[in-house]
């Protein structure tokens, strides 16, 4: 009973229908306020179209090797049944909606198809092989009068433009990342306020 649940979940998942059920209901709220009437066909169709496309970003870099990837077959063809469904509501809709949901597929196909090159690039071509690594006891004054013969050994001026710096600990654990920025906001800040944010995942979607 244990490993269906697991499957079931690990199912649920992997194949994001619990993001295609969020965007329905985020859809079906925000129509609901702007008085829009809802319908089945609406819901069915926002439903198959997010989690096509959200299964389409997130699975096609290895569609094309599936078996090496270990993956789902039945989530390939949940998402092209989708699809099929989604295209087959797509002809009951207005112009207007049918435009922005042609806007939304182009945003996507942009997002999945990476305009910059250089994104194809392996991780050792860019990669930063001796970062820049501080103690983690060490002042923020200590560490921006360091700073400079820091970058002074690596050459590190022009050509590659300091921006993390790594805090570790006394067994060389990395413990903190800060921005190059944020070491001045810190020298320089009288007082500061702690602010914490909770906000999940699929809500960002």
């Amino acid at each position: 009973m244990k490993k269906t649940v697991l499957k079931f979940l690990d199912f649920y998942i992997k194949s994001s229908i619990h993001v295609a059920l969020s965007v329905v209901s985020l859809a079906s709220i925000s129509l609901s306020l702007s008085q829009y009437e809802l319908s089945i066909s609406m819901l069915i169709f926002i439903f198959c179209i997010a989690l096509f496309a959200y299964n389409f970003i997130k699975f096609f870099p290895i569609i094309w090797d599936i078996r090496n990837h270990g993956f789902s077959y039945i989530i390939f063809f949940l998402s092209l049944a989708c699809l099929l469904l989604s295209l087959y509501l797509f002809i009951q809709l207005t112009l207007l909606s049918k435009i922005i949901v042609v806007t939304g597929g182009i945003l996507v196909l942009l997002y999945t198809f990476p305009l910059n090159k250089d994104l194809n690039n392996l991780a050792s071509e860019i990669m930063e092989t001796n970062p820049i690594v501080f103690n983690e006891d060490l002042t923020t004054e200590q560490v921006l009068e360091q700073l400079p013969y820091e970058l002074a050994k690596r050459k590190r001026r022009s050509r590659k433009y300091l921006s993390k710096i790594i805090f570790v600990n006394k067994l060389n654990v990395p413990t903190r990342i800060i921005d190059y920025h944020q070491l001045w906001e810190l020298k320089v800040a009288s007082h500061r306020h702690l602010v914490i944010i909770g906000l999940g995942y699929v809500g960002l979607t």
